[in-house]
């Protein structure tokens, strides 16, 4: 972890669960945060967050109560985006900032008004590319005497960087007054959080509706492409009985590649705090609900938090507990919520500490930052968790082609190749082809029809030579690393077997 500057407030780093940290297409990481005096900085790090440098052109919202309100995307050419609430007019507004060759500066444009009132709070917004443009979409809500309605708005970008702004009006129903509304907005992309995955981009939003006795819970809507135009699909109450009660639990709306995730901490029908997980599928048809934690602590879980996933379709969930910065991993393939793992254990309070996490992974790890929450003035931190890097292909040592030797069993040998510093071989499948024919596997003792891998750390396996008939073998290895992760297959080389029967022998 590295320290990058310091605030005056303790909500620096996020508010309703917007995204303020981010990666350029070259590896420049940055993060961006409010200094506490009207001011939005963005600060970058070309090292993996060990050292960090004020980026410049940093922006006011003139009122240091409204910076936390913004969030951030870095599209897939590297322009970024971020909107805003700005203290001096009340107005939301939006920005996009075009790189320098090295990714280590922005210019702005001129800020565009997005929502002509003071009564829009709470924006996020994602950015993709359609046709030869891109397309930016963006969610407040509004909030007045009466009624409560969130908005949407886009932005169509055209391949000369014209910005011509599309109002997309109220598009969800009304609400009691007493109701605070909170977006978070994804769209479908192949898992790296920017390319849209097939033919047609669609937008995932996802808010709480819900306050004491409203009964109005966990809603989500989709909106599609199709023709030019954009369309808001129905309305989903996606949990009745749930809700996110305050801004400092709101709903976070993530596509990670296959399916939709909304996840938060949110109180049930009897006012207790619990940690839910809801799967939507891309359809837009079906809801999986996952209990992750029943009948948290509210003391525990509190204020921070944020989700985010990895390639894997695993979800990580940071928080605090009992003064100590964690987070936990919700397993895909097993559908558990693993034991917590401690961040931070000091300058950390229960109240007042914030984290924003990276829009999925990166560099093979998954990023944050978060403010340590305990007095002015705040440390603004950056961490990373380090994912498993799945094996690379091994490289064949024995036996190669146009080798000799003569011998009653053939010992094969390979090296177990691993970016992961410190990773090693846990299971290795053998397989081999005679001469065209069919493919075998070695599992352990003789060879059989299927692939079949044998647990062991061992990078040599000896094989007798009566497992071999005459002719020419086609022969290949895969490996796994300790956490399952599998390689590609070895290039494969050539055996040449010449049976000896009188010396009980093999040539090779």
């Amino acid at each position: 972890m590295a320290v990058i500057d310091t605030s005056t407030v303790s909500t620096a780093t996020a508010y309703s669960n917007q995204r303020k940290v981010d990666r350029c297409q070259n590896g420049v990481l940055w993060s961006f945060f409010n200094n506490g005096s009207g001011v939005v900085e963005p600060w970058y790090s070309e090292d993996d967050g060990v050292t960090w440098t004020n980026g410049g052109a940093n922006f006011s919202t003139n009122n240091a109560s409204y910076t936390p309100n913004f969030s951030v995307f870095i599209d897939l050419d590297d322009y970024c985006h971020v909107v805003y609430k700005n203290g001096n007019s009340g107005y939301i507004e939006y920005r996009r900032g075009t790189p320098n060759a090295g990714r280590t500066a922005w210019t702005w444009t001129s800020a565009h008004e997005v929502f002509g009132h003071a009564s829009f709070n709470y924006p996020d917004l994602v950015a993709h590319r359609e046709g030869s443009g891109w397309a930016v979409h963006l969610a407040a809500g509004y909030v007045t005497t009466g009624y409560a309605q969130m908005y949407g708005h886009r932005f169509d970008i055209d391949s000369g960087g014209t910005i011509t702004p599309v109002s997309l009006g109220v598009i969800t129903n009304n609400y009691n007054s007493g109701v605070q509304l909170f977006p978070s907005i994804d769209f479908n992309h192949t898992g790296d959080g920017k390319t849209v995955a097939g033919s047609t981009p669609h937008i995932y939003m996802a808010w709480s509706a819900g306050a004491t006795g409203t009964g109005n819970g966990v809603r989500f809507k989709k909106a599609t492409y199709s023709g030019g135009s954009w369309t808001w699909g129905t309305e989903r109450e996606i949990d009745s009985t749930r809700y996110f009660p305050f801004s400092n639990r709101n709903a976070v709306c993530l596509f990670d590649g296959t399916r939709v995730i909304i996840a938060g901490h949110v109180y049930d029908a009897s006012g207790n705090d619990d940690i839910v997980l809801y799967e939507r599928d891309v359809a837009d048809t079906t809801t999986t609900t996952r209990i992750l934690l029943d009948n948290a602590n509210s003391n525990q879980w509190h204020l921070v938090g944020s989700y985010t996933y990895d390639g894997e379709g695993n979800v990580y969930y940071f928080g605090v507990n009992n003064g100590e910065l964690i987070y936990r991993k919700w397993v895909r393939a097993t559908t558990t919520f693993e034991a917590e793992v401690i961040i931070d254990s000091t300058n950390i309070s229960n109240s007042a500490a914030w984290v924003s996490t990276k829009r999925g992974h990166s560099s093979n790890r998954i990023e944050y930052i978060y403010t340590d929450g305990v007095s002015s003035p705040y440390n603004i931190t950056y961490g990373s968790i380090l994912l498993n890097t799945a094996p690379t292909t091994p490289t064949i040592l024995t036996p190669i082609v146009n080798e000799r030797v003569h011998h009653n069993s053939i010992d094969f040998s390979w090296s177990f190749n691993d970016p992961d510093g410190g990773d090693s071989q846990s299971a290795y499948a053998l397989r081999r082809q005679l001469d065209g024919g069919s493919e075998e596997w070695w599992d352990g003792s003789t060879w059989v029809g299927s692939e079949v891998f044998v647990s062991t750390a061992s990078t040599t396996v000896s094989i007798h030579s009566d497992t071999f008939e005459s002719g020419t073998y086609s022969w290949s290895v895969v490996t796994q690393d300790q956490a399952g992760a599998t390689s590609g297959y070895s290039i494969p080389q050539n055996l040449k077997i010449i049976r000896f029967e009188r010396w009980g022998a093999v040539q090779i």
